[in-house]
């Protein structure tokens, strides 16, 4: 449900609440756990989420905040071999709600300032049940996560033209996450298995020129630099030349860096089936890329382009052979780099289509080994027909990607699968109607999981079906 208004008094409103239910799936097998119940978990594939966003706006104010809460259990027995596989506890459950109070004005003196304060929670409970004794056999006890996190910070940002060809932007923000609690035990124990309390804060400053040097040249350059308290400082620079040779022809050269610190999970994260590693470094990488946009006769635009991103200390997950447990580890070096293309058409009548591909290289440049889960190929074609009018349209999607590697070294073959969809618009006053099947021809398909399943890989759905009704007042 979703209402929205603007008063007479000038407030703008805007409220949406959404409620989702599904069991899921009654049965599902998993032949890894054949010997257990004849590798069937029943009843253990359902999810539950509510969730509400409003919006109030006055003048240069806009107030928001939002709240979700989800429910999932879990069919997978995820975190083996400890995990207790097809027992009806298996539950992971989490909430956030947040606000947000921004200002945005435009001065006489062609000053635009914008300036936000916001405050953010998350929650995460999980129930497993588990054999501490694995892998042989044992009772079954009840591990439990507990984790929340609440967070404020604002930013600030000026920005400003001058001369009619160069405009700056500058900025700072601050967030404090007072607030970091991540703990996990077993219900029948004493003594927790991790029990961390956390307080890091994070400041930055930074700063964009976008320079008009010609009529059809461009020159855009930033630099950003953050302050972590568990980490230290770090600097960011970025930049891109854009350049328009002909009419609708255009050339982007883009270079930029940046960072990502591990988070408490990553680091600090203890069950049975997970350590920790709290000398876990930060991520960067280096950004490289050529993009080509061109308009085209008869409504066509096409685009491509080559991109190189070199990574430091990629953050992944892992499984250690002396104990099995799984941990977060830094991978030394990873390169990923490929190209794209694009041709995209747009027609009075309402037709629409466009067709992409995408070749890719992940590879962890100490191994020379792809990364697991990195397909080389992807291809996606979407066509969108009008069949009566401006009123009835039908679409088809198809996706297909190339073969992937899995964690524990398996290959997974290539697929394609296709959507379609027949959709109405004001076929009735005030009312929308769509009719979707989702992998049409029912292909059989996997997806690789990591490295804390005993499933190398998970089947997806089949083919399913989703009628919707929309009715505005």
């Amino acid at each position: 449900m979703t209402y929205g208004n603007q008063f007479t008094n000038g407030v703008e409103l805007f409220v949406s609440a959404t409620y989702f239910n599904s069991e899921g799936h009654d049965r599902l097998f998993f032949p890894e756990y054949s010997s257990i119940h004849n590798g069937i978990a029943e009843q253990l594939d359902g999810t539950e989420t509510a969730s509400g966003f409003v919006s109030v706006g006055y003048g240069d104010f806009t107030l928001a905040g939002g709240y979700m809460d989800r429910r999932k259990h879990s069919p997978t027995a995820q975190y083996y071999p400890y995990s207790v596989f097809n027992d009806p506890r298996f539950l992971n459950e989490d909430e956030r709600a947040y606000a947000e109070l921004k200002y945005a004005h435009e001065f006489a003196s062609d000053w635009l300032v914008q300036a936000r304060a916001y405050y953010d929670q998350y929650r995460f409970d999980g129930t497993y049940p588990v054999n501490n004794a694995a892998p042989n056999p044992g009772p079954t006890t009840i591990n439990r996560d507990h984790n929340e996190a609440e967070w404020a910070g604002g930013e600030v940002l000026l920005s400003r033209t001058l001369w009619e060809r160069q405009h700056l932007t500058l900025g700072g923000e601050f967030r404090d996450d007072f607030s970091i609690f991540v703990y996990n035990a077993d219900v029948a124990s004493p003594v927790p298995n991790l029990d961390s309390h956390r307080h890091p804060y994070s400041f930055a400053f930074y700063g964009q020129d976008e320079v008009t040097l010609r009529t059809n040249l461009t020159l855009n350059v930033g630099v950003r630099y953050d302050h972590f308290s568990t980490f230290g400082d770090t600097v960011n620079p970025r930049g891109a030349i854009i350049y328009e040779p002909w009419r609708e022809g255009t050339f982007k050269l883009i270079y930029g860096e940046a960072f990502r610190a591990p988070n408490a999970y990553e680091m600090y994260y203890i069950q049975p089936a997970f350590k920790a590693n709290p000398n876990l470094q930060p991520e960067t990488i280096r950004s490289y890329e050529l993009m080509y946009e061109q308009g085209l006769p008869d409504r066509l635009r096409a685009s491509g382009g080559l991109f190189l991103n070199e990574i430091n200390d990629l953050i992944g997950q892992t499984r250690d052979p002396n104990d099995g447990k799984n941990f977060f580890a830094n991978l030394e070096r990873v390169e990923t780099r490929g190209g794209w293309t694009e041709l995209e058409g747009r027609w009075k009548n309402g037709l629409r289509a466009r067709v992409s591909y995408t070749y890719t290289e992940a590879r962890d440049v100490a191994t020379g080994q792809i990364l697991n889960n990195s397909p080389r190929h992807l291809g996606k074609v979407n066509v969108v027909v009008p069949l009566w009018r401006d009123k009835i349209f039908a679409g088809l999607e198809v996706q297909a990607m190339s073969r992937r590697t899995t964690v524990q070294g398996n290959e997974i073959g290539a697929f394609g699968i296709a959507n379609a969809t027949l959709y109405t618009r004001e076929l009735a006053r005030n009312v929308e109607f769509s009719a979707s099947l989702y992998n049409l021809f029912d292909r059989r398909y996997s997806d690789p999981v990591f490295s804390d399943y005993k499933q190398d890989t998970i089947q997806q759905d089949g083919r399913s079906f989703r009628l919707k009704l929309t009715y505005h007042f």
